[in-house]
């Protein structure tokens, strides 16, 4: 007997179907010559394709019994398109679950799934199925279990023990079905967490993420690793705790070290949470100062967005803020710009300052910030007036918006219209 192997979709696409023969009632063509003078038709007519009959769910049961291996996986491929509809041939793909060719034991396990609820009876069968020695038959037996009752004895620790299958595609489509089951699998995913294996731990984090708000019971699991000595893993911690919440002061202590991670991503991740968290996490301002002279941009970006967020008048921010001005970083001092505008009047001098800049785009975004502060920020007049006659037309536009806000009359007089 021929070895089986999957077969191309447009081939299963056929299974249990056939083509409608043509009856003895169809009337012959007429010859040739018995045509004449045959008149052009306005288009080509078009070949009639055969129809095609499907065949009902007994005959793909009877295919599934039959000795034709090929037949059996058409047969199991077919039945898993009629879904629910093909109830009654639990039993005979139960059984099929145990074919000796593997190709069948994998559309066997997909048409269970495709089946649902109704498919209880072969849940015992496809756990059995887990231990399968091909990979895809696994995949199968995980996507089909979660499809047909994922909460059923035995199936949720089952699906965290194929988390740590050697086979990517197999611990992937567990993973996926443990976050697919919501807030029931948060204490198997927290148990896959503490696995020696750092790739399972990993996917754990993910899955436990993915979750969301229904998995808070491991948001004190996970905020120890925000000190794990992996940046992946820190960096992957704190990406799902921000997305499991409750976003409160419990955090803030797990937060504060990891202000201090080598890790710029982690970094920017914990100033991200302790924006969400607001007020109550105000015992991380002296942390988010220091962020202030972060060499990374965005880590300086995410302090100020923080401290917007905690205490939008934290003044101790204006003169950290005043040194980034001299950074030879332009996205430093694009961001230290941005940040001296929400402070209102104490930042008019720093502006004056940057007024002096080399870069058009920080003469612009520091006119535009005392624009915003308006008449408090009268002692930039003379060097607003001064760009005025800048040779960069949107320098020139942006200085003049200014002045009109700040001083309507020393606009006029300095010709801005």
């Amino acid at each position: 007997m021929r070895p089986l192997f999957l077969l191309p979709c447009a081939f299963l696409l056929t299974a249990c179907t056939k083509t409608a023969e043509p009856t003895l009632m169809q009337p012959a063509s007429p010859p040739a010559k018995a045509i004449e003078n045959p008149k052009p038709s306005a288009a080509k007519s078009k070949p009639v394709a055969p129809a095609i009959v499907e065949k009902s769910v007994d005959e793909c049961i009877k295919e599934l019994q039959g000795d034709n291996e090929e037949s059996r996986a058409r047969a199991a491929q077919a039945l898993s398109k009629r879904g629910a509809e093909a109830a009654a041939a639990v039993p005979a793909l139960t059984a099929a679950l145990k074919d000796k060719n593997y190709p069948v034991r994998q559309a066997a396990a997909a048409a269970l799934g495709m089946i649902g609820p109704q498919a209880k009876s072969a849940l015992t069968t496809l756990l059995e199925l887990l231990k399968d020695k091909h990979p895809a038959v696994r995949e199968r037996a995980v996507v089909a279990l979660r499809q047909i009752d994922p909460l059923a004895p035995g199936v949720l620790p089952a699906l965290g023990q194929m988390m740590q299958d050697k086979e990517s595609a197999v611990n992937a489509a567990a993973t996926t079905a443990l976050t697919m089951i919501g807030k029931p699998a948060a204490p198997v995913l927290i148990e896959a967490y503490k696995s020696r294996d750092n790739a399972v731990t990993l996917r754990a984090v993910a899955a436990l993420g993915g979750i969301g708000t229904d998995a808070a019971a491991a948001i004190p699991v996970l905020t120890p690793a925000l000190q794990s000595r992996d940046s992946v893993v820190r960096s992957r911690v704190a990406d799902a705790l921000g997305k499991m919440g409750p976003k409160d002061k419990t955090l803030v202590p797990g937060l504060l070290d990891a202000l201090n991670d080598r890790d710029a991503d982690v970094r920017r991740f914990a100033e991200d949470e302790l924006a969400k968290i607001g007020p109550p996490a105000r015992a991380a301002l002296p942390g988010l100062l220091r962020a202030l002279s972060d060499e990374d941009a965005g880590v300086l970006e995410g302090a100020v967005l923080a401290l917007a967020k905690i205490d939008p008048e934290v003044r101790e921010a204006v003169p950290v803020l005043r040194q980034r001005l001299k950074d030879d970083n332009l996205n430093v001092r694009r961001e230290a710009v941005l940040a001296l505008g929400r402070f209102g009047k104490p930042a008019v001098a720093p502006l004056i300052e940057a007024l002096r800049d080399s870069s058009d785009e920080i003469l612009i975004r520091a006119a535009t910030a005392l624009g915003k502060i308006g008449p408090d920020a009268k002692l930039a007049v003379p060097s607003l007036t001064t760009l005025v006659q800048d040779n960069d037309e949107e320098v020139r536009k942006a200085a003049g918006e200014a002045l009109k806000k700040i001083d309507p009359a020393a606009a006029a007089k300095a010709g801005v219209k």
